[in-house]
């Protein structure tokens, strides 16, 4: 009966109770009070849509009665009894408040009217909040959520949690009735339905049972007592002593730390003999780590102790679980510095790691004697402060922040495998103009793994993400094999211009390649100067930038004016040009073109960009007028120089879009001609 009103649950007890009154009515010396009554309960009723169960009336009577109503969308059952009974409510309309009049006895003598109403629409739109939004289960306790709303809701929650009620109207409690130990569930509240309904999402946290505690990995760098100090990178072999049902491919690795033996260890407060230094000079980044320590799959919660003689201020302490993608974690360390102290840190790691590195980097002034730690511990238990790794699943560094199809444009990513090591990875990303039916930039990074194959598919090739009226018709068409651009005033016959270089995808035949010939990396080109430049850049970029890190390239089309159009589905017979009727269009030439490349300066850090300092980084661009002669040099035959170099925010300025939008500001504002050879 958990779901029925308190005036149904006393109706049943009544029925009950006047069976039970029917079976002891042998007794001769209590009669029956057959004295004629009605009541109804309750006397007004609020109509929820979500919980039928309370939608009823309790009717006790010793007569026979009758129900009406003056409001026709108002359904009920039963309309007439005899005696006790219960009355549903199945329907009212939206809005509607309705009368229901009981009537008992024959002729009538008693009457009661019941209001019953039904809320309409929310007229501002439905509002609904659940407090609180994380709720730490304590079994026995209330455990209860707050539900505020102006409309009908349902809840619906995780596996291994229970509560009551599913479902109501209007503000309500919510209260949970038992989760799963060790868990952090969900539990989610939906008011309306379709694009109209709200939804709001609590956490509910069960704590795990207590269980022993577990030396997961610990070291005291006490397998050889040292006589002097030893450069851990140079050594890992007479110093490191891991211990613990994790240790076993525990791996360490530092610069700028030693082991030591000279007296200054940390007897008051560790072990043994040797303790470790690290010496602390910003300039060359020292640190030291500790590697592939292996997690049980069951435990989230940690605690990590050291004897130290570091403040929280002179050292950070970082968590990974990949070597690559780290955490800091807060600590209480020594009183002040170079002053022994055991410090002690709990952290709950995310659900599924199962390995840990530990490193610890000088944060603070330079300390003249480095700083010192000793007796490293990791047990099961503790836990508090959530570790977040950062995910490694970063957004493509080439992809301009404007990457999207609306009105005019459509965005879209190639995918192909590579040519021997069989990659499926992402070839290019364009953005293509409609209305110009021209493509604004491709973008893609460049790698050796792109250069496996050789020679070109050379077929020319509709975009098929396109329709033909989206795009330049440069392609076979209705049977005419070579198709071109075409303006009459000047009489050019423009050359369908990569954006992507057909040689950045090397292989005959291959989808990879194939994809280069697509109209959507296809624009009109033509005149000697440019066409030198462009050339010269292609070849610049594929033989002296490409790095083992990947570059990140894009190349562009950028209209200064839109004087110049060509006709598309055109081609010419023994000297004659014809234009393929309904199939021919006007495209707009562009003014300019540039090219953009982004890279680390090593090329081998091993690193995404988005981990990578500023200084770590470098970007550049290349902008070219679309011309017969240079501008610049005055030449029909100019070569690449630092004189078509401009910084990647100047080329943003000029095209009003963001490219490589991770990459910092200073990175982009700025450039240095020798770091591209110049």
């Amino acid at each position: 009966m958990k779901h029925l009103s308190s005036h149904v649950q006393r109706l049943l007890l009544f029925l009950i109770a006047g069976a039970g009154g029917l079976l002891l009515s042998c007794s001769k010396s209590e009669e029956p009070d057959n004295t004629p009554y009605l009541t109804v309960e309750p006397e007004a009723l609020l109509y929820n849509e979500a919980l039928s169960d309370v939608n009823v009336l309790a009717v006790e009577t010793n007569l026979i009665w009758q129900a009406h109503s003056n409001e026709p969308t108002l359904r009920f059952e039963p309309t007439s009894g005899n005696g006790p009974a219960v009355i549903r409510i199945l329907d009212l309309e939206r809005g509607k408040t309705a009368e229901l009049v009981i009537g008992a006895g024959n002729p009538v003598q008693f009457e009661r009217r019941v209001k019953i109403t039904r809320q309409g629409e929310p007229e501002a739109g439905i509002e609904l909040s659940v407090t609180p939004e994380r709720l730490l289960f304590e079994p026995g306790a209330e455990n209860r959520l707050v539900v505020t709303c102006n409309a009908s809701w349902q809840a619906s929650g995780d596996e291994g949690l229970t509560f009551e009620p599913a479902a109501g109207e209007g503000d309500g409690e919510i209260r949970i009735t038992d989760a799963a130990e060790g868990e952090t569930l969900k539990l989610t509240v939906t008011a309306g339905e379709g694009d109209d309904a709200v939804s709001r999402t609590v956490e509910v946290v069960r704590s795990a049972p207590v269980v022993e505690e577990r030396i997961i990995y610990a070291d005291d760098f006490d397998k050889t007592p040292l006589t002097d100090y030893v450069w851990v990178n140079k050594d890992a072999t007479t110093w490191p002593d891991p211990q613990g049902e994790g240790a076993a491919a525990v791996t360490y690795d530092g610069a700028y730390v030693q082991a030591r033996n000279d007296n200054f260890g940390s007897a008051s407060v560790g072990s043994g003999e040797n303790y470790l230094r690290l010496y602390y000079d910003g300039a060359d980044a020292p640190f030291f780590q500790v590697e592939h320590i292996a997690l049980p799959a069951d435990v989230r919660d940690y605690t990590l102790t050291m004897s130290a003689s570091f403040t929280t201020a002179d050292c950070a302490i970082e968590l990974s679980n990949d070597g690559r993608s780290w955490a800091a974690i807060t600590y209480d360390g020594a009183p002040t510095y170079n002053r022994w102290a055991t410090i002690s840190t709990g952290f709950t790691l995310p659900e599924g790691c199962t390995t840990l590195w530990i490193r610890m980097k000088p944060d603070g002034p330079k300390q003249n004697y480095g700083i010192n730690f000793d007796d490293l511990c990791l047990t099961t238990g503790g836990g508090g402060q959530e570790v977040l790794f950062v995910s490694r699943n970063y957004r493509w560094p080439e992809l301009p922040a404007e990457a999207m199809s609306a009105g005019d444009y459509v965005v879209h990513t190639h995918w192909a495998e590579t040519v021997t090591s069989h990659q499926y990875l992402r070839n290019y990303t364009y953005c293509y103009d409609t209305r110009r039916h021209c493509p604004l930039w491709i973008a893609h990074p460049q790698h050796d793994c792109y250069e496996e194959g050789r020679g070109r598919t050379n077929v020319w090739a509709p975009d098929p993400y396109m329709t033909d009226a989206q795009q330049a018709i440069m392609y076979p068409i209705d049977g005419i094999e070579y198709v071109s651009l075409y303006t009459a005033a000047t009489d050019t016959q423009w050359t369908r211009g990569h954006m992507l270089m057909s040689n950045y995808r090397g292989g005959t035949g291959t989808e990879l390649n194939a994809q280069t010939f697509y109209s959507s990396n296809v624009a009109p080109q033509s005149g000697a100067a440019f066409n030198k430049l462009w050339g010269d850049a292609e070849i610049r970029i594929q033989d002296y930038y490409v790095c083992s890190d990947t570059l990140y390239c894009v190349s562009g089309a950028y209209f200064e004016n839109e004087q110049t159009v060509a006709q598309d589905a055109t081609y010419t017979s023994q000297g004659v040009r014809y234009y393929i009727e309904g199939r021919t269009k006007p495209c707009i030439v562009p003014t300019h073109y540039y090219k953009l490349v982004l890279r680390t300066r090593s090329g081998n850090t091993g690193k995404a960009i988005q981990e990578c300092d500023p200084s770590e980084l470098m970007a550049v661009g290349f902008w070219f007028t679309h011309a017969e002669v240079d501008p610049v040099s005055g030449s029909t035959s100019p070569s690449l120089s630092r004189a078509y170099m401009k910084s990647v925010h100047e080329i943003e300025e000029l095209t009003g879009f963001t490219f490589f939008p991770e990459v910092p500001d200073e990175v982009k504002a700025s450039y240095d001609p020798a770091d591209w050879g110049y």
